[in-house]
């Protein structure tokens, strides 16, 4: 996965944590969009919770 985000990076021209930020932004929509309405009728702390792994997950990258 990393190989292939430095590939793209340097296709891009781009740096691999502004590609990283861009494709965390493009999940965290669509989790916005699609899952959080559901989940949070079952688990009202969802959002905040998806929001604290992406948080974590980006943290660990940097």
């Amino acid at each position: 996965a990393v190989n292939g985000l430095e590939a793209r990076s340097n296709a891009a021209g781009m740096h691999p944590l502004a590609l990283l930020a861009d494709d965390l932004r493009s999940i965290a929509g669509r989790e916005c969009k699609m899952f959080s309405p559901v989940l949070s009728c079952w688990y009202l702390e969802a959002k905040e919770k998806f929001a604290l792994l992406v948080h974590e997950f980006y943290g660990e990258k940097l």
